[in-house]
């Protein structure tokens, strides 16, 4: 019980720093960053219960308006994923498609947020393809926004 208590009490002080760290920043839209995306992104991450496993690496990266890609990696069978995309305060609109190795469409979120998750229990042990997609972007923002594709499994 204790470990448990510490883990969470851990989770919950590196959380708060962060968002401390954060708000003391004052984020222009020419400011906007990888950082305001995994802030968006760590938001789902800390509700989850201590059972889910984080990945530490993260994919990260500038789309325009309209632009799409895609990012290659490993699900395996029997596990449950939780797979997020977070846009930058430049992005108001994020989707994401989770596809499998024969291309076929295994899990989405296409609410209009810049904000995406999908869950998806793996049936099998293979490749997937997880595509992001920036619909819509602050008008001053160059007409691109930042993203970061994280998930976690358990």
């Amino acid at each position: 019980m204790k470990s448990f208590l510490s883990s969470r009490f851990r989770k919950f002080v590196s959380s708060s720093c962060l968002l401390l760290a954060v708000s003391l920043l004052t984020i222009s839209p020419a400011q906007a960053s990888v950082l305001g995306a995994r802030i968006q992104a760590a938001r789902i991450f800390d509700a989850l219960s201590s059972d889910w496993h984080l990945r530490s690496y993260f994919t990260s990266g500038l789309l325009k308006e309209g632009q799409s890609t895609t990012i290659r990696t490993t699900f395996y069978a029997g596990c449950q994923y939780k797979i997020v995309a977070g846009g930058c305060e430049d992005a108001f609109d994020v989707d994401l498609a989770v596809y499998n190795e024969r291309g076929q469409l295994v899990a989405r979120d296409s609410s209009t947020s810049p904000l995406a998750v999908a869950d998806l229990t793996a049936n099998w042990t293979g490749t997937v393809y997880i595509k992001v997609t920036m619909h819509r972007v602050r008008p001053r923002s160059g007409n691109a926004a930042h993203y970061v594709v994280q998930y976690a499994y358990r």
